[in-house]
Parts: C-alpha cells; sequence; structure tokens
C-alpha cells in the first residue's frame, strides 16, 4: 500500500481537497485540472544503463584503494612472521620491528584516508546521480505540463553497493497514495536517462 507523506497531503488537501469548487470550476471551463505524476525512484536508480555504468565505473576506481589495503595488509603479515627468523635484540631484529611499526602505520592511515575518500567519493557519486535524474524529471514534466511529480518507492531496505569500501543503506519511504499507470513516468525517465 502506498501512502502520502504530510507535506504531500497538505499540498494536496490544500489544492484540491480544500477546495470543492475546484471541480466544478472545471466542468465549467474553469482552471485545468491538477497534472500529478509518479516516478518509482528506485527502478529509474537500479534499472538505468547510464546509472549502472556511472556505478560501475566509482567500483573501478574503489577497487584500486582495496587492491592496496590487501597489499599493505600482506605486508604487514609477511613482515610479522619475519620477525621470528631474527635473533632478539640484533640490528637486523631491531630494523625489522622499525620496518614493522612503519608498514602498520602506513595501513592504518590508508585505511583511515580510504574510508574518508570513499565517503566523500559516495557522497559525489550519488549528488550527481540525483541531479542528473532530478534534471530528467524537471525535463518530462515541463514538457508534459504537469503540475506535481511524486517521488514513489517502495517499502524495503535497498543497498547501494559501490565496491567492498564503500556502501550505503537507506530506509525507503512511501510518498503515494495512489496513482494511475497513466502518470508513471519511471520508464520514459529511465528511457531519458540512457538515450
Amino acid at each position: 500500500m502506498k501512502s502520502l507523506t504530510l507535506a504531500s497531503f497538505a499540498l494536496l488537501s490544500g489544492l484540491v481537497l480544500g477546495r470543492p469548487d475546484v471541480l466544478s470550476r472545471q466542468e465549467s471551463g474553469g482552471p485545468a485540472p491538477l497534472r500529478i505524476a509518479v516516478v518509482d525512484w528506485n527502478a529509474v536508480k537500479n534499472r538505468s544503463k547510464k546509472i549502472g555504468a556511472m556505478i560501475s565505473e566509482e567500483e573501478k576506481k574503489l577497487a584500486g584503494l582495496n587492491r592496496e589495503l590487501e597489499d599493505l595488509t600482506k605486508k604487514v603479515k609477511d613482515l610479522e612472521d619475519g620477525l621470528v627468523m631474527f635473533e632478539k635484540g640484533s640490528k637486523e631484529a631491531d630494523q625489522a620491528v622499525r620496518d614493522l611499526k612503519v608498514a602498520r602505520y602506513k595501513l592504518e592511515q590508508t585505511r583511515t584516508m580510504g574510508t574518508l575518500w570513499a565517503r566523500k567519493h559516495r557522497n559525489e557519486i550519488l549528488l550527481r546521480i540525483y541531479d542528473i535524474i532530478h534534471e530528467k524529471v524537471r525535463l518530462l514534466a515541463e514538457k508534459k505540463h504537469l503540475d506535481l511529480v511524486l517521488r514513489l518507492e517502495q517499502e524495503s531496505k535497498e543497498e547501494v553497493k559501490l565496491g567492498t569500501a564503500m556502501r550505503l543503506s537507506v530506509r525507503q519511504a512511501n510518498t503515494c497514495l495512489y496513482h494511475s499507470d497513466r502518470l508513471d513516468l519511471t520508464e520514459e525517465v529511465i528511457q531519458l536517462l540512457d538515450a
């Protein structure tokens, strides 16, 4: 079942429900009826080839960071395993301990900076995706002379995965009580994105 957000309900009730004369004026040549459409946000994000390509490109960028972390982790493990080969207190053992400390520090720094970079990068890509989708929705709304486009989302938990270092979980919200199929712009938004 779909439901309206409080703001959408207030807007619609103020525009239509709170003005019973709207219907009678429309029948007598009054103002045109309010034109509303919906877009299934998740379908657009998940099925658009262009959005998929953007996410794949980001996954490739993150793969380099993941490889670097794996290499540093292996180096730390190798240095730890190699400590047993040296006589305790020898110059070689002291150097191996210093090398291990440096490798651990570098691993921790790379992990910390990589996490910050991945978060920043995730936010940037999601903003670009949302800006692109919003622009296409705006273009379609203007072309179809729509008054309002509601964001339709399914009640589910979605996980947008961008590599192993980047993950976004979003609780989905319903923003539409009812819509006829003729108002659903989802397929057209996907086609416009992929054109």
